[in-house]
């Protein structure tokens, strides 16, 4: 089987891949390895790295080396083909956490890739009995690092928030305005991005960004308790990473977790647009 899958359609050309290599993307990342907008010449990721990245199963208090942080990026995982529009990267249980996955990324014209996730924990070994699943995207230098939603503020009011981390690690996070969830963290584990919440808060679940005069949307999906993240310099200096993961509390092993994200890249037509396409995707 391919290392990667080259896609297009009308707003856009992608290449989605395993943890694999190929031209100047390194072994180690995978889902979205390049996406590049139809008249442009850049990737909206940093090149090296990549988008919708599966990038960790974590609890807060297990440590470890790369193999365990880095767990999704460093097991094996393989490339399949369903069809002429879908990439589905598949992985065992992983060594340490014991997860198997599906990642299936469907592309939709003119503008969407839609990726299904599904996980089957196979041991108890996450810590206080919650599960997390992490995703990273590596975004090539946008003018502007933040992400957008809509939601609260610290104080309760109520309206788009941007959100911008002061650094990696500090107030990375971003809960839901019923997320009442906290994990046990360790001493170890305190400046991951997890691990650290704002007060900032979101009421529906997408959030959006800029990169040159395109628009990037995420909208999410899940049973599961969902929660934004952002680092300044996830990717590098200027190259801030825009994340997301699920927790799912009282986890059982065998029973399969998913979650279903949108990704929208097109030409930025203002923010009407902007929740109008998140509307529509979330009414299915």
């Amino acid at each position: 089987m391919p290392d990667y899958v080259d896609l297009k359609c009308r707003a856009f050309a992608c290449r989605i891949g395993g943890n694999g290599t190929g031209g100047r993307h390194r072994e180690g990342y995978n889902g979205v390895w390049s996406l590049t907008p139809t008249g442009q010449t850049d990737s909206i990721f940093v090149p090296e790295y990549a988008g919708l990245n599966l990038e960790h199963y974590f609890d807060g208090w297990h440590s470890g080396g790369r193999e365990i942080f880095f767990e999704p990026r460093v097991a094996p995982m393989e490339v399949e083909l369903p069809d002429g529009r879908s990439v589905l990267l598949r992985q065992a249980a992983t060594p340490f956490w014991g997860a198997e996955s599906k990642s299936r990324f469907t592309l939709h014209e003119p503008n969407r890739i839609q990726l299904d996730f599904e996980t089957i924990p196979s041991r108890e070994v996450f810590n206080g009995g919650t599960m997390g699943v992490f995703w990273a995207s590596y975004m090539n230098g946008p003018s502007d690092n933040a992400i957008y939603f809509t939601g609260q503020d610290g104080a309760g009011n109520l309206g788009v928030q941007r959100h911008s981390s002061p650094k990696h690690g500090d107030a990375s996070s971003v809960r839901g305005t019923g997320d009442s969830l906290s994990l046990h963290i360790s001493p170890e584990q305190r400046d991951k991005l997890f691990s650290s919440v704002t007060p900032v808060r979101w009421s529906r679940p997408y959030y959006w960004a800029r990169w040159r005069d395109t628009a990037y949307l995420c909208v999410f999906s899940t049973p599961n308790t969902l929660r934004f993240a952002m680092s300044p310099s996830g990717g590098g200096p200027g190259n801030p990473a825009w994340d997301y993961q699920i927790l799912v509390p009282g986890y059982r092993v065998r029973q399969t977790y998913s979650l279903t994200v949108h990704l929208v890249v097109d030409t930025w037509q203002g923010e009407a647009w902007i929740h109008r396409t998140a509307a529509q995707l979330l009414a299915g």
